[in-house]
Parts: structure tokens; C-alpha cells; sequence
């Protein structure tokens, strides 16, 4: 019983670990009798090694200096045990012995200068860091612990032209630059994208991610949109959380932002449709304020058509040959409004052999308000018929943020009935009136 107890004892473990440990010494010893500098060097780094797996001490690590007084390998052991022990100053001569050895060693100086810190001597630490970074200029590392200790001084200019080439070198350290320029300058946007400076597409939509965090979709759309295509997708993210959220006019302020909506008030966008004559590629991919056009609808082509248009170039041309389904709306727009403001809706069609019990409609709805439908125009001439002006009048509820105008087909009682024929539509436009 004894015995059993004696070798599960965590102490028995220790001493037999040690044993081995002191056999080792003595063979190396014995191995390299008469090859001193061989002996000193490999016992210095042996002791110093056990030490920095935390089996050691400073009495092991007083040894490996002993053994090997022009090793700095050995004196950082016993500057790494001096400083676990609170001996910050005895530690910092110990580093300072070492760089004398090795004055060329970057890793060595960066020990120091936290140190020094640690002793309370910020100029000392100061200088330590700055050999650190002449001698790896192109290191992160280097820089960004000068950087951190220039911010730790308040001396936040020269701190984030540090941080900055910390991040140069290491683009991993972008999101913490960041972080810093935010708590440093109180959320001053224009103050933390200077102290950062985005030089690249990808700094740029890292910082645009950031501010679109907080809410400032403004700044966030002038990055993105000076990002250009590295922050597509971060602008798409945006956008659905935007529209989620009922934020449609902070989504409005990114998505006008990027250069893709109307000429003339970009921050507010109230009451503009987009591409009201259909003169521009519509991208269905791109989530926004543009026409979003219906995708591999049965029976149904839907295209701008360059053939006869109201005005300009182009008109909006559906083409039915058979059964579709009247629910799915053609093409669609999100457009800003105001609450509890009367609105007019005018378009212009026209329609060529058109036939069906589901005539097409222009519907609007309120998307703050689970897709109720405010209004709707009536139907669309049945046969063939040139140009024809057609308004929808509604009025937003106190709620109303955003509508969704929608071209479709009336109900007809059955959810795919047939329809044949084509229909151009052209001249969207909403306004206010009395």
C-alpha cells in the first residue's frame, strides 16, 4: 500500500522528474569533458531551457550564467526569473547584459524594453523599443510595442504612426488599430480615420465595416465606395441588416453613397424612384433602391426594350405566352417616403395583344407595415393600345418609411392563370400633393 501511495505521490513524480533531469546534466558533462566552450554553451541553454518550461528556477538559471557568462541566452533566463519573482530592475540589467552580448538581436531588446516598462522607466522602455524597430524596421511586432507604449504616454500622433506600420506589415492587426483610434478619440469619425488612414481597398472597407457597426452609414458608404469592389459584399451584408432592421434610410445614405442612385439629394432620397425610364442595366443581385426584375418566371420575358419607348432610350417590356402566376410581382422598387404624407404615383403603358383575366396592375405597398397594400392603379387596357398615362394616388400611415412599388397581375382567381400578350411601362415618377 505504501509503495502505491509512493509512486502516484505528485512529489515522488517531481523528484524522479528532476533525477533524470540532473543524469542528463551529467552525461552531457561527461560527453563533452575537455570541449569547454561546447560544454559551457550546451549547458547554459539545457539549464535555461528546463527553466523556460517553468521546471526551473532562478537557481538553475544562475547556473546556466555560471556555466556560460558570454551567452545572453543565459542571462534572459535569469532576467525571465527575476521578473516572475516582481524583480523588475534586477531584471532589466540582466536583459541589458544580454544586448551587449547580442546587440543585434531585435527579440532581445523588445524583452527589455517590457521590462523597463515594467520598472517603471518609460524613457528606458521607449529607447528599447525604438533599437527594436532599427533593427527589424519591417517587423510588426517591433512597432506595434512602441506603438502600444506611445498610446500608454498619450502621445497618440506618434502612437498610430506605428500602429499604422504594425498594420502594414501585419494586416491582422487593422481591427485592433481600430479599436484603439476609437476608445483614443472619443468617437470622433473624422479623427479615428485619420489616426488609421486607410491606404487600401481592404483597409478601407475594414474600416467602413466598423463605422457602418455604430451607425455611421454615411462615412461607411464613402469607404465602401472607395473600397470599390473589395467591400461588395460587406455593403450587401449591410444593406439586409439596414432593411431588416427598418433602418431604410440609413440604407439609403450607403446604397446612394456607392454612386449608383439618382442625381440630386443623395442623403435623403425621399420620394426619388430610381431609373423611372428604365435607361439602366438593372442588377437583380444588388440589393437597394433600383429595379429589381422578377427571375426565370414562367411564361414571362421581361427585358428593357429599346423599341418605341414614352421618352429616352429604353421602356420596360413583359412578354406573357401562357399560365403565370399573378402573385409574383414582375419588378419591383424600394422607394423612401414620409410618414403620413399623400402621395402621386404617374406612369405611362402600353399594351399589344393582350389577353387575360388577370389584367397587369402597379401596386404599392407599405413594407414597414408587414406589406400592406396602400394602393393600387387600375388595370391596364385589355387588346392593344398606345401610350396611356395611368396615376395611383395613397397616403402613408404614421408608421411608413418605405414602399414598395410593384408590377404585377390583378387577382383572377386562380393562382396561375393564363395570360398572352406584351405590355411596355415607362415615365415612373412619385410627388407629394395637397
Amino acid at each position: 500500500m505504501q509503495r502505491a501511495q509512493r509512486e502516484t505521490d505528485p512529489d515522488d513524480s517531481s523528484d524522479r522528474h528532476f533525477m533524470r533531469f540532473i543524469t542528463a546534466i551529467i552525461s552531457l558533462l561527461c560527453f563533452s569533458w575537455g570541449m569547454s566552450a561546447i560544454k559551457h554553451a550546451g549547458f547554459a541553454r539545457l539549464a535555461g531551457s528546463y527553466f523556460s518550461l517553468g521546471s526551473g528556477s532562478l537557481g538553475w538559471a544562475n547556473v546556466a550564467v555560471s556555466s556560460s557568462p558570454s551567452d545572453p541566452e543565459a542571462y534572459y533566463a535569469r532576467a525571465m526569473a527575476l521578473s516572475s519573482d516582481g524583480e523588475y530592475a534586477a531584471s532589466v540589467k540582466e536583459l541589458e547584459r544580454a544586448t551587449l552580448l547580442r546587440p543585434r538581436g531585435y527579440l532581445l531588446w523588445l524583452a527589455l524594453g517590457r521590462a523597463r516598462e515594467q520598472a517603471g522607466d518609460e524613457q528606458g522602455a521607449l529607447a528599447a523599443f525604438g533599437e527594436a524597430v532599427r533593427l527589424a524596421p519591417y517587423y510588426a511586432v517591433p512597432r506595434w510595442q512602441l506603438g502600444n507604449l506611445l498610446l500608454r504616454m498619450d502621445r497618440r500622433d506618434e502612437a498610430f504612426e506605428e500602429l499604422r506600420r504594425a498594420a502594414t506589415s501585419d494586416p491582422e492587426l487593422l481591427p485592433a488599430v481600430i479599436e484603439f483610434a476609437w476608445k483614443s478619440y472619443g468617437r470622433d469619425v473624422t479623427a479615428i480615420e485619420q489616426a488609421v488612414r486607410p491606404q487600401t481597398a481592404a483597409a478601407r472597407a475594414a474600416l467602413g465595416r466598423f463605422f457602418a457597426k455604430y451607425g455611421y452609414t454615411t462615412e461607411a458608404a464613402r469607404l465602401f465606395h472607395a473600397a470599390g469592389g473589395a467591400a461588395y459584399w460587406d455593403q450587401r451584408k449591410l444593406l439586409d441588416e439596414l432593411f431588416a432592421a427598418g433602418r431604410f434610410q440609413e440604407g439609403y445614405q450607403v446604397w446612394a453613397g456607392t454612386g449608383r442612385g439618382e442625381s440630386g439629394d443623395h442623403q435623403t432620397g425621399v420620394a426619388r424612384i430610381t431609373d423611372g425610364g428604365f435607361e439602366k442595366p438593372s442588377d437583380n443581385d444588388e440589393p437597394g433602391f433600383g429595379w429589381q426584375l422578377a427571375r426565370e418566371l414562367p411564361r414571362a420575358r421581361v427585358r428593357f426594350d429599346a423599341d418605341q419607348p414614352r421618352a429616352g432610350a429604353h421602356s420596360l417590356c413583359i412578354e406573357w405566352s401562357g399560365a403565370s402566376n399573378q402573385f409574383v410581382p414582375v419588378a419591383t422598387q424600394l422607394v423612401l417616403v414620409e410618414p403620413k404624407t399623400r402621395y402621386r404615383l404617374s406612369f405611362t403603358a402600353r399594351t399589344e395583344d393582350l389577353v387575360t383575366a388577370g389584367l397587369p396592375i402597379v401596386s404599392v405597398i407599405d413594407v414597414s407595415r408587414d406589406g400592406k397594400e396602400l394602393a393600387r392603379s387600375s388595370p391596364l387596357s385589355q387588346g392593344t393600345s398606345g401610350w396611356l398615362p395611368y396615376t395611383v394616388e395613397l397616403t402613408t400611415s404614421g408608421e411608413t418609411k418605405a414602399v414598395r412599388i410593384q408590377i404585377r397581375r390583378d387577382d383572377c382567381g386562380s393562382g396561375s392563370c393564363p395570360i398572352f400578350g406584351r405590355v411596355w411601362f415607362d415615365n415612373f415618377s412619385l410627388e407629394k400633393f395637397l
